[in-house]
């Protein structure tokens, strides 16, 4: 009788479990879809030289609020930055360059 309750146990957490993994998984990370009236910045970059460079300023950048997209190229040395200017700022955006990768940028012509 034991042995019986136990399997009915245990049948009843599988059929938990699948109920859960077949539910649908809400989209929490995904990244917000830019309105027509975001700003873009194009930002040079000094001091990218490996790699590893453009991944550590892209990091660094979506961890603020209101960034859309962020690509960066260490062939131009450069950052393309996408966001929402009410959440946060150029300044801010440099600002987490310079803390978190240790790089200067300016705003290329």
């Amino acid at each position: 009788m034991t042995k019986i309750l136990t399997l009915i146990a245990l049948m009843a957490v599988n059929l938990a479990l699948v109920e859960m993994l077949a539910a649908p998984m809400p989209q929490v990370l995904a990244q917000p879809v830019a309105p027509e009236a975001a700003s873009q910045t194009v930002l040079r970059i000094d001091g990218m030289s490996t790699p590893a460079c453009p991944g550590l300023v892209k990091s660094a950048v979506r961890r603020l609020a209101g960034i859309f997209k962020v690509d960066a190229s260490l062939e131009h040395r450069t950052a393309t930055v996408e966001f929402d200017a009410a959440k946060t700022s150029l300044a801010e955006i440099q600002r987490a360059i310079k803390q978190q990768v240790g790089f200067d940028s300016e705003v290329a012509h």
